[in-house]
């Protein structure tokens, strides 16, 4: 048995000794009983109510804080607009989006900071945690969005369901596109996400000032937002499928 008489004496041994180089045989025997471990463990389930409320309690601040950005940016838009008709839906046009960017983001958040390798130790699934933020992010967005297109419709005395349309179908755009450049395209810089996003704004603007934004039917609304979703639910299911498949133990 070694007394050690202070920190400086472990640091000197510790400094001087030398790691024996590892058996093969020992290495191979090791994997092998990783192995047979892995195929022996059954999969532990969890309910879905538990995992909400495990992610619900990381869900970041600033998506609260978007929604109250979002609420003021109606307020101050919709205040003094003299054509109600033709200028509410080009204001639900340009802002909702911004409920999809933050969506997106608190979903990949793991993605974006390289966390999810340490995600992917963790019970939860990694495809089953960014389920359930997008989940959550969205059901708030969608809540939120809601609220304020009732009191708008109330308050102009306009059709609600054609302006929830104008709100989805720009957020869904969004969705798909932002999974896009994260998924195929691989963008993690928060700086080429923004100046993506910003181009995106101005094209949504650039569309809102044509004859042809308010010349579309709501039939033709409608369409695009049937379209635009299963597009999404498409791009989330592959996102999703790619994720859950990095997460396999790869032993050959």
């Amino acid at each position: 048995m070694i007394f050690l008489k202070n920190k400086g004496q472990l640091k000197n041994i510790l400094h001087y000794y030398k790691v024996p180089e590892p058996d093969e045989k020992e290495i191979e025997d090791t994997v092998q009983l990783g192995q047979q471990q892995m195929r022996s463990l059954l999969p532990s389930r969890t309910t879905y109510s538990t995992l909400f409320k495990t992610q619900i309690r990381y869900i970041t601040p600033y998506l609260l804080w978007a929604q109250l950005f979002i609420v003021a940016l109606f307020i101050i838009f919709t205040l003094n607009i003299s054509q109600p008709i033709k200028d509410l839906p080009k204001i639900i046009f340009l802002i909702s989006p911004i409920f999809s960017l933050v969506a997106v983001l608190e979903m990949v958040k793991s993605e974006i900071y390289n966390m999810s390798v340490f995600e992917q130790t963790s019970k939860y699934s990694v495809a089953k945690i960014m389920l359930t933020r997008a989940i959550i992010a969205n059901a708030i967005n969608i809540i939120t969005l809601t609220i304020i297109l009732i009191y708008l419709s109330t308050h102009f005395q306009l059709a609600f369901l054609q302006l929830i349309l104008y709100g989805l179908v720009p957020m869904n755009i969004m969705n798909g596109l932002s999974l896009l450049f994260i998924d195929v395209f691989q963008v993690r810089s928060k700086i080429i996400l923004t100046a993506i996003y910003l181009s995106l704004f101005m094209l949504n603007f650039a569309l809102v000032q044509s004859k042809f934004f308010l010349s579309l039917s709501y039939f033709t609304w409608f369409i695009i937002f049937i379209l635009s979703t299963i597009i999404i639910l498409i791009e989330l299911y592959i996102f999703l499928t790619k994720m859950k498949n990095r997460e396999k133990f790869q032993w050959n």
